[in-house]
């Protein structure tokens, strides 16, 4: 990997830039792309807000989304919190409950007006962090489902983890959907889950 410079001479001569240089210029490169789209951001957004929609409803249509590594569904986690006017319900491993901490989802949950209710399973023992938490609004179930995590906003959006904290490969992925029937039947699984732990 590197770069290469050539002078305008017969023959051409090529010489090859250290590594040094050649991530230098790499990363000038990025940093003037980054700075152009910065300058650039007020008259796009005003371009965008121009555009006229021939629709303006949302979609009828059910919407999915596939969501790669935890940056992108912590935000994800974050907009359907921002969105939740009723309960934000969350089942997970011990595992997950963990990494749902440490991205601050618990404190976007709490400045929110939202309900949070909160399984855990398999748990035998809770994290001391969720001692801060109401207890009423945890539960814990033995059985081993510690592959097993989802989240669901209102019963109107869900997130289910098909690679969740406890995977070995730790390439977490996630499939977010507002579709009514997934939406529905999650959350029958989570309160069924829940009324069995009173």
């Amino acid at each position: 990997m590197g770069l290469v410079t050539s002078e305008m001479s017969y023959p051409t001569k090529y010489s090859a830039l250290s590594m040094k240089q050649a991530i230098e210029t790499l990363v000038k490169q990025e940093q003037t792309r980054i700075d152009n789209m910065e300058i650039k951001k007020a008259s796009l957004s005003e371009m965008w807000n121009q555009i006229l929609f021939v629709a303006k409803e949302e979609s009828k249509y059910e919407k999915m989304q596939l969501l790669h590594g935890i940056s992108p569904i912590t935000n994800k986690i974050k907009e359907m919190i921002k969105s939740c006017t009723k309960e934000f319900k969350i089942f997970g491993s011990i595992e997950d409950v963990n990494r749902f901490y440490h991205s601050e989802v618990f404190d976007w949950v709490e400045q929110s007006t939202t309900e949070l209710k909160l399984i855990i399973s398999p748990c035998n023992k809770k994290p001391e962090f969720l001692s801060e938490i109401d207890q009423k609004k945890i539960r814990t179930l033995l059985s081993n489902a510690e592959n097993k995590c989802f989240v669901i906003n209102d019963k109107k959006e869900v997130l289910i983890f098909m690679r969740n904290a406890t995977h070995p490969s730790r390439q977490t992925f996630a499939w977010w959907s507002d579709s009514e029937t997934l939406v529905e039947m999650m959350s029958s699984l989570f309160d069924l889950s829940w009324g069995k732990i009173e």
